[in-house]
């Protein structure tokens, strides 16, 4: 009595393990594309709506304009952050490392200094504005990159300009996955 598997079952086994691997893979690779642009709309609309509730509380911004030193403090104030908001102007982090705040859907917020006009704004736009880099997918998770070849990268950018305009720059990932 034989035990076992022979080779030929064992080649023809392996053969359907490839090609249903072949075929699910890039399924797989399209889903997370996609789940990262819902995650990115998602923050980029957040942004925008807490933007826009700030600027037009004349009790806040009487002038209509961000003024330093009180625009991070502001916008966590009305986003859902868990543990400790770092809006320190000496705050200074690297992508990975400890991010600003974290929102209650895990989201990373870097760069959210108070010193509008010390970024370059996006499509030689003129105003004074900051970048805020986004972690759309939270720690330890996705490619944490913010190289704009990276396909799958998941940290992303928001400019907000002085005036309350929020705005990506033209030709980037973000601005690819907020048009589709």
């Amino acid at each position: 009595m034989k035990k076992g598997f022979s080779v030929g079952e064992m080649l023809v086994t392996l053969i359907i393990v490839g090609v249903v691997a072949a075929m699910t893979i890039p399924a797989l690779k399209t889903t997370n594309t996609k789940a990262l642009k819902a995650l990115y709309k998602s923050a980029y609309n957040n942004v925008e709506t807490v933007i826009n509730e700030l600027i037009n509380d004349i009790t806040i911004y009487p002038s209509g304009e961000f003024i330093n030193n009180t625009f991070c403090s502001n916008f966590f104030g009305k986003v859902n952050t868990i543990g400790t908001v770092n809006c320190a102007n000496t705050f200074t982090s690297t992508i990975p490392g400890s991010p600003n705040a974290v929102t209650s859907n895990g989201m990373r917020w870097y760069n959210m200094d108070n010193d509008f006009g010390t970024d370059t704004c996006p499509d030689s736009a003129s105003g004074e504005c900051i970048k805020i880099s986004i972690d759309i997918d939270g720690a330890g998770k996705g490619l944490n990159s913010e190289n704009a070849d990276d396909e799958s990268r998941d940290i992303l950018h928001v400019f907000i300009f002085k005036t309350g305009k929020v705005s990506v720059q033209s030709g980037t990932k973000e601005a690819e996955y907020l048009t589709q």
